[in-house]
Formats: C-alpha cells, sequence, structure tokens
C-alpha cells in the first residue's frame, strides 16, 4: 500500500511539473508572437515615394532640382486668341512673342462706343437748346403777367422745373460720355497690344489648349533659365530641426563625387502633403495600415545653391543637413530657428488680362511684357 501511495504522488508530480513547464512554453510563445505583431514607428526606417529615408535617426531627405522663378502668363477670358508661337520645351528669351489676340471683336466694340458717344452728344445739345427755348418763354411768360397785373410765381416754377430736369439730364449724359471714353481709351490700348511677350528668359514648362485663367489652369508657364534651387520634402518628426539659414550639403544621386553646398531659405509649415500616408513605404513590407502611427505628414523646404554647375532641371537628388556648421563661426548666435510660413506667390495684373506669379517673392517687379504689332 505504502508503494502504491508513493507511486501515485510521484505520477502527481511529474504531471504538475510537464503542466508547469507547458504553461511557461505557452507563456513565452504568446508573449513572443504578441512582440513580433507589434511594429513601433521606430523600429523601421520611413521612405518616402522616391524612396530616401527620411526617419528621425537621419539627416539626408528628398530632393529635386527646381527653377527659383516660375512665370503664369493667362489670357483674357473676354479676348479670343489669334495665334500661339510657342509650344511646350521651347526656350524663350524676355520680349519673345508668345501669343497674340483677335481684334477684330475689339474694333467692332470700339465702333458701337463710338455710336454712343454721338448719342450723348446729341442728347447734351438737345438738352441745351430746349433750356435756352424754355429760358426765353419762361423770360416773355413772366412780363406779360407782371403787365397784367397777374402773380408770376407758378409761371416762374413751371418753367424752372422743366430746365432743372434737362440739367440733370445734361448731367447723367456727360458722366455717361466720361465712361464711354474710358471704355474706348482701354479698348483701343487693346488693339494697340495685341502680342503678348515673354517676361522672362526660360523655359515654356506648359501651354494650355484653353485660354482658363486661375488657379492650375494658366495658359502659358514659363520655367526661369540659369538659376536654380532645391525643393525638399520633410515629414512632422524632422520639421522642427530646420531652420532657415542651415546649411547644407546636396548630393547627386547617381554620382557620389558630386555634390553642392547651399542653404535652406524657406520652409513650408502651413502646407502638408495630404498623401503622405499613401506614398510612404515601412521596412520588413510593413504597410502604413500595420504602423500606429500611421506615417508622418509632409511639408517642403526650399534651399538655394552656391553653383549649380552640372545640375539639371528636375534632378533628384539627396539634401543633406549640416548641422555641425549650423552656427556662425563668430559664435553671434545661431541661425534663425523660426521656419518662415508657407509661400505666398504675388500675382501682378497689367490690365491686359495676363497674369504674372513669381514663387520667390523677393522678385516682386517683374510682370508680364506686352507689346503692339
Amino acid at each position: 500500500m505504502q508503494n502504491k501511495s508513493k507511486k501515485s504522488k510521484k505520477k502527481l508530480v511529474i504531471i504538475l511539473i510537464i503542466l508547469a513547464i507547458a504553461a511557461a512554453i505557452i507563456t513565452y510563445f504568446i508573449i513572443k508572437k504578441k512582440k513580433s505583431d507589434t511594429v513601433s514607428y521606430d523600429d523601421y526606417p520611413v521612405y518616402d515615394s522616391s524612396g530616401v529615408t527620411i526617419d528621425s535617426s537621419s539627416n539626408y531627405f528628398a530632393g529635386v532640382i527646381e527653377p527659383e522663378e516660375s512665370k503664369y502668363v493667362d489670357a483674357d477670358s473676354d479676348r479670343e486668341i489669334d495665334e500661339v508661337f510657342v509650344s511646350q520645351g521651347d526656350t524663350v528669351h524676355t520680349g519673345d512673342k508668345l501669343f497674340s489676340y483677335k481684334t477684330k471683336d475689339v474694333s467692332l466694340q470700339i465702333e458701337e462706343a463710338k455710336l454712343e458717344l454721338e448719342g450723348y452728344d446729341t442728347t447734351i445739345a438737345d438738352s441745351n437748346q430746349q433750356i435756352s427755348d424754355l429760358t426765353a418763354q419762361k423770360a416773355k411768360a413772366v412780363q406779360e403777367a407782371t403787365a397784367n397785373k397777374e402773380p408770376t410765381a407758378s409761371i416762374e416754377y413751371q418753367y424752372d422745373s422743366q430746365i432743372q430736369s434737362l440739367n440733370t439730364a445734361i448731367k447723367q449724359a456727360e458722366l455717361s460720355k466720361k465712361k464711354t471714353q474710358a471704355q474706348i481709351d482701354d479698348l483701343n490700348k487693346k488693339v494697340a497690344n495685341t502680342i503678348v511677350t515673354s517676361p522672362i528668359d526660360g523655359t515654356i514648362s506648359n501651354v494650355s489648349t484653353t485660354t482658363a485663367t486661375g488657379g492650375s489652369g494658366h495658359f502659358i508657364t514659363i520655367l526661369s533659365s540659369g538659376a536654380y534651387r532645391v525643393k525638399g520634402t520633410v515629414d512632422e518628426l524632422n520639421v522642427g530641426s530646420l531652420s532657415q539659414g542651415l546649411p547644407v550639403i546636396v548630393h547627386s544621386r547617381v554620382d557620389d563625387s558630386k555634390t553642392w553646398k547651399g542653404t535652406i531659405t524657406k520652409i513650408e509649415t502651413d502646407s502638408t502633403n495630404g498623401d503622405s500616408q499613401s506614398d510612404m513605404s515601412y521596412g520588413n513590407g510593413a504597410t502604413s495600415n500595420d504602423v500606429s502611427s500611421q506615417g508622418a505628414s509632409k511639408y517642403t523646404f526650399y534651399a538655394s545653391l552656391d553653383t549649380t554647375e552640372d545640375l539639371l532641371l528636375g534632378q533628384h537628388v539627396y539634401v543633406e543637413i549640416e548641422y555641425d556648421n549650423a552656427y556662425p563661426e563668430d559664435g553671434s548666435g545661431s541661425y534663425d530657428e523660426n521656419p518662415s510660413g508657407a509661400f505666398e506667390d504675388e500675382i501682378m495684373t497689367d490690365g491686359s488680362g495676363a497674369i504674372d506669379s513669381n514663387e520667390d517673392s523677393s522678385d516682386d517687379t517683374d510682370s508680364m511684357t506686352v507689346e503692339g504689332n
């Protein structure tokens, strides 16, 4: 009996040990699976659509070479295009012809306006003649009433009312005449200025098939030549570390030996890329839906370059921030740490209906040039 009791106790101990081991193994695998299912934003490098790492540990950002200035030339919506002299890809210089307007409709408008002027002149002349006649009639009527010892107040009031109405008609006609003459002057300017020319040296980026005005529907877009800058992309995790005046090194993607130095000039902190999550990918095949942070919003920054030799318009580059050289050597303090706001394009009109937009806010004097035939 004692042997059976001992054997039962041994079996129970063995069973308990086995259960304990099994429980430990199960717990281990559950914890391991939970860890493997959890993806941290910081565990994987984040890439933008061009494949450049932009995680919080990197000083490199995606960039593209673009012109420092773009001009948008829009046609008058109330004028008909006669001929377009340029096409996409053409190189133009300041003063080169872009397009011309038809003048037939404008000439008809001038003739109609001149007829209106003649009508106003006739109204003014007739009214003055009537006033002269009424004045003479009034004097005669008052003279007769006085001779007959009759009251003259009602007679004078009757004639004065008619004369006042005619004077009001004359003033209205004169005002309408001034407005019509101003319209004729504007139309004459349109006839004299039928050819729209380029305000800058550059390349024709786009020529619309319509004469749409405003928004993204500019009739002609011109990219300036010669002066380039870098347009970079930074995520919300890193945008706070950038500021105006920070030095940068621009690296070629195809040739590691080619670099260019520059300085951050503007940071767009008010405008984010709403599609940032859709064009971001994560390490080990993880997608934005697998990551609790669901990706970071993107912002745009711009850097001027000391030299643009060997750079091509539209070329993709890496932008490295030189934080080690971020302070002036004279120890006078740090560069501006308050990034500027979003670009505010300056749009100007010269009266011909053509709109001129400068991305570089420092260039606020250029305007579209219009010349005569």
